[in-house]
């Protein structure tokens, strides 16, 4: 079993919940200490102010230079390639050292809600549970909002690459070869095979009762199709025809947003959901589109420029939901997920790499509207 630390407490030894147990009555059980975890905010002089961070440590540390239009919430070590996650009032975030944490998003300390959780992949937060994979350790669980014992779901998938969390249940693609989507009920941990047979598949999202995912998401060279299916394993239908690779998707409203990728073709697109679907180019890219956002009146992504020597040049650009009014919002070494918040605001984490010191300096940021 992997070691498992929550809320920043190492004197009571961890606590975790298996699938069919009750956590209420653990006497053990490890709770967030706002007294003892890290707190960065963005100054004038653009440094993290720290405290001790308790049995979770603190992986706070100096913020990146200002950015105009950003805010920085915490500095630190994060995973550069980390899940973000955001509820609306807090930002969730996965540091260097395989640890959950959390933040205003309004600004305010920052929480360390969980360790050893392994190299999280994807996070989702939904009525007070904050639910996570680990890609290589093969976890799926939750943790409270606020601290508490972990809930296993699983420790035995094969590479979980992405979840949703809708109509009671978890579900949760695999990154493999013929691997099964599978769902987990929230109130038994009871798991059932939806898919079976699926290829590298990701990108799940549920809605009311419909599921959508991609398969093929392996390399970023094979063109990837994307499926609807529903909550219950009813027939798929392909949405999508595999002939461009899909980073990302979004839906709503009987339409679905998407970002293609092609080393000389990337865009961001709409696909009308009617008989049969049709597509639109909104925006040509001229780089590689990876995560993307949707809000009332924009649609956000990140981006990567490959240029042979790292640290990478990548973005966060926007545009209308029309295609019109394009901007450029960041430019650092590295930008992580950007997640829509209900106001409309964007969480993301940023990367920057200090070539006096050598070192890099992370932050989660906020973009308004």
């Amino acid at each position: 079993m992997p070691i498992l630390v929550s809320g920043g407490v190492l004197g009571c030894g961890p606590t975790v919940v298996l699938p069919g147990e009750s956590g209420g009555g653990s006497g053990s059980a490890a709770t967030v200490d706002d007294t003892g975890a890290s707190t960065a905010a963005s100054g004038s002089d653009g440094l993290a102010d720290s405290t001790s961070s308790g049995g979770l440590g603190d992986p706070s540390g100096p913020c990146p230079e200002p950015i105009p239009g950003v805010a920085m919430l915490w500095c630190g070590q994060l995973d550069p390639e980390g899940p973000v996650a955001s509820d609306g009032t807090w930002a969730y975030f996965d540091t260097a050292d395989e640890s959950l944490w959390r933040v205003p998003i309004a600004g305010g300390e920052a929480q360390g809600l969980a360790g050893g959780l392994g190299d999280l992949a994807a996070l989702e937060v939904v009525d007070g549970q904050v639910y996570f994979v680990s890609f290589f350790a093969g976890l799926a669980g939750s943790v409270p909002v606020a601290g508490g014992p972990v809930r296993l779901l699983s420790e035995s998938l094969f590479k979980p690459s992405s979840l949703a969390v809708g109509d009671g249940s978890v579900f949760v693609t695999q990154y493999g070869e013929g691997l099964s989507l599978v769902r987990y009920s929230i109130e038994t941990g009871e798991a059932e095979e939806l898919y079976p047979g699926l290829d590298y598949a990701g990108l799940v999202l549920v809605t009311g009762t419909g599921l959508w995912f991609a398969t093929s998401t392996n390399d970023g060279n094979v063109p990837t199709p994307v499926w609807r299916g529903n909550t219950f394993g009813g027939p798929l239908q392909q949405v999508i025809a595999p002939s461009v690779v899909i980073e990302d998707l979004w839906t709503e409203w009987g339409e679905l947003w998407w970002l293609r990728y092609l080393s000389d073709d990337s865009g961001v697109m709409l696909t009308e959901l009617s008989d049969p679907p049709v597509d639109q180019t909104l925006h040509q890219a001229d780089a590689h589109p990876r995560y993307l956002a949707v809000t009332d009146a924009r649609i956000y992504w990140s981006e990567h420029t490959y240029n042979g020597d790292a640290p990478y040049e990548e973005r966060i650009r926007s545009i209308a939901r029309d295609g019109s009014d394009p901007q450029l919002h960041v430019v650092a070494d590295q930008v992580g997920p950007v997640v829509a918040t209900p106001a409309g605001s964007i969480v993301s984490t940023i990367v920057v790499t200090d070539p006096d010191l050598g070192v890099d300096r992370g932050a989660v940021i906020r973009l308004d509207p």
